[in-house]
């Protein structure tokens, strides 16, 4: 392939992965597939079974394959046996595209608020927050850095924790400072 033709392939795939990012609103069939275990997004870690599987087809050299990390998900509840209408079933605000390594360690590299899910949006649409908003959070606050090893060599696992530590926290700051700008406008 000649270099604009790989230059044209990577601009897709950066296209179709921020697309991914700017997705909030999911329907039960949309997550079937794609759950995790909490233990693992709290640790950062992805059970070795799962990564064979997302490694299957890939050449050995290849160290790392990009996913989205949806840290935070909130499931809507049925009241009193009815559906509450005009809500989202599913919502997961905060993505992050990430690394993952063939021994299951996540490496976020971006994360924001989706955006279908922020203002300016259609009149009546769900909203948590303001486009405005997150950039002012994501310029004032840049996400911890967390960069994946992609030549294969282990690090200290306690780097690691802290780091994803430092990453959870940042995604609840980032949600707090987002939704709360909202609320205090109504």
């Amino acid at each position: 392939m000649n270099s604009q033709s790989l230059k044209y392939a990577e601009y897709w795939r950066n296209s179709l992965a921020d697309s991914a990012l700017g997705k909030g609103l999911f329907r039960r069939q949309d997550t079937e597939r794609l759950r995790r275990p909490l233990e693992e997004l709290t640790r950062g870690r992805l059970a070795q079974s799962f990564v064979n599987g997302l490694f299957e087809d890939k050449p050995k050299s290849l160290h790392s394959v990009q996913v989205i990390v949806r840290p935070k998900v909130a499931v809507r509840a049925v009241e009193h046996a009815a559906q509450v209408y005009g809500l989202p079933k599913i919502i997961a605000p905060v993505a992050t595209r990430a690394f993952v390594t063939r021994d299951g360690r996540l490496y976020p590299s971006c994360t924001v608020i989706a955006r279908d899910i922020l203002e300016p949006l259609e009149r009546g649409s769900f909203a948590i927050g303001v486009v405005e908003d997150l950039d002012r959070f994501l310029t004032a606050n840049p996400p911890p850095a967390l960069a994946a090893d992609l030549a294969g060599e282990v690090e200290d696992p306690s780097w690691h924790a802290e780091r994803w530590n430092s990453y959870r926290s940042y995604c609840e700051r980032l949600l707090d400072e987002v939704v709360g700008r909202m609320a205090k406008r109504r």
